[in-house]
């Protein structure tokens, strides 16, 4: 993947903001018990499974958009076909 480890490092730190943002947005009622949990499902499933599909999602739409040669309705279709493909 070319920049692969660039983007890698962007979604990490992206990643560490939503979660945060996330973990204490008061719309959601969380006690310590809840809170924990949700930060350790959230550290169990994104950094890893979710990262690779996300990067694969940019890998997928840099290699269809063609330098945009394809149209933007072909290219949507497409990555929605790829994120459907990997989910």
């Amino acid at each position: 993947m070319e920049g692969g480890e660039d983007e890698r490092e962007r979604f990490k730190k992206v990643y560490q903001v939503l979660k945060t943002e996330l973990l204490q947005d008061p719309a959601f009622e969380y006690d310590n018990v809840s809170r924990q949990w949700v930060q350790q499902m959230l550290d169990y499933n994104v950094p890893i499974g979710k990262l690779n599909r996300g990067l694969s999602v940019i890998e997928s739409y840099k290699l269809l958009n063609d330098d945009g040669k394809k149209s933007l309705k072909m290219t949507y279709f497409a990555l929605l076909f790829s994120v459907g493909v990997f989910n």
